[in-house]
């Protein structure tokens, strides 16, 4: 009998923790943060909801970071070839931030996992 069944757990209730774990080795491989990941998540999932974010729209993502944080960690996912940026086409003083195809590529390893 194991440890985890010993403590009322069955063996697939470690289903959760072996994902996340092989998630962080993903996005170790990537040299991304926390703050980094949570930023690029919501970046993805405004572009696969046909929406793309403003770097003001970015900013005000409080339940992530501070506007200062956020803004650094978007610096380093624009460093790390993860985000890109467009020009809004009606109004060039908009910059709208979109998934790079390395973000994409992480994403789709990701799904991979499930």
């Amino acid at each position: 009998m194991s440890i985890s069944t010993l403590n009322g757990i069955e063996p697939i209730d470690s289903c959760y923790l072996n994902f996340s774990k092989l998630a962080e080795k993903i996005d170790q491989s990537y040299g991304l943060s926390v703050t980094e990941i949570r930023l690029l998540n919501e970046i993805l999932e405004s572009y696969l909801d046909g929406r793309v974010m403003s770097v003001t729209g970015l900013l005000m993502l409080k339940e992530i970071a501070s506007p200062a944080s956020l803004h650094a960690a978007l610096k380093k996912l624009i460093k790390k070839n993860m985000v890109t940026l467009s020009i809004d086409e009606s109004d060039e003083r908009i910059k709208r931030r979109t998934p790079s195809p390395l973000a994409l590529t992480r994403l789709k390893k990701l799904n991979k996992l499930f």
